[in-house]
């Protein structure tokens, strides 16, 4: 089981250790692991769950849909079947897996966040002023 906030992790300093937060490194990493346990990777099959637009913002891509299309892309490419998916919207979801059985119980939980007005004046605020600091240089001293 894995969960990624990110599709890539963008950063100029490598070998961060939050980069595993990313889903390139973690869905490498998960799959890494279950061969070294002796899994057989043209045996693994996928679901996938999330994705949600969690502020129920903005009209373009959201981060749960740049997450959506990593994963189909990702799967592809790797050629694991998705087999199962519950994805998108504006909720978040409860995840229970078990194992032994390869069942997944899925949960719809309604984000009260989405009801604050103030929260969808405020964020848009908040993205310009990232977007703003990341578009300074960088000084490096050595």
């Amino acid at each position: 089981m894995n969960h990624f906030m990110l599709p890539h992790f963008r950063d100029r300093e490598k070998n961060r250790k939050d980069s595993v937060y990313s889903g390139m490194a973690s869905m490498d990493m998960l799959v890494n692991a279950m061969m070294k346990h002796g899994s057989v990777k043209s045996r693994l099959i996928a679901k996938a769950f999330g994705g949600g637009n969690m502020l129920k913002m903005r009209q373009h891509e959201c981060v749960g849909q740049l997450n959506i299309h990593f994963t189909k892309e990702w799967l592809a490419a790797e050629k694991i079947p998705l087999i199962a998916a519950d994805w998108g919207g504006y909720c978040a979801r409860k995840i229970i897996f078990v194992p032994q059985t390869g069942y997944v119980y899925c949960r719809h939980i309604q984000n009260k966040l989405v009801q604050r007005s103030s929260l969808s004046q405020e964020e848009p605020s908040y993205e310009n002023s990232l977007k703003a600091a990341l578009k300074k240089p960088k000084v490096d001293y050595w």
